[in-house]
């Protein structure tokens, strides 16, 4: 709805409207009753913390998979150990803070042997 450098005399409504789009946008006064819209840019070390902080909580949400006595087969026991194996190496990755880690789903979909084709 707002854009980088857009001119805006609503401030209660632009804030409204950031709050619910991740404060990604703030607005600063012009000194005339308007208001110019600028995108907030994340700086490295805040884009580390907080997909360091979403990891967390991944391993956080996966850890009552590994009581023992919890309800799984082998294999789906195996498969989680290596998916939190995954999510406690991610920060080693090269620019790890530019995407988030995959979900238990995605990371199993991603390790599946792609389906063979027919014969012809």
């Amino acid at each position: 709805m707002y854009k980088d450098g857009q001119i805006i005399t609503d401030h209660k409504a632009f804030a409204n409207w950031a709050n619910a789009n991740g404060n990604k946008f703030s607005d600063r006064p012009n000194g005339d009753g308007t208001y110019t819209v600028y995108e907030v840019k994340e700086s490295e070390t805040n884009k580390q913390n907080r997909v360091r902080g979403i990891r967390n909580q991944m391993l956080d949400k996966s850890d009552k998979y590994m009581i023992s006595d919890f309800p799984l087969t082998d294999e789906e026991r195996v498969q989680m150990k290596l998916y939190r194996q995954y999510l406690r190496d991610y920060t080693k990755q090269k620019d790890w803070w530019e995407l988030l880690p995959m979900t238990f789903d995605e990371y199993i979909a991603d390790k599946a042997e792609p389906e063979a084709e027919p014969e012809k």
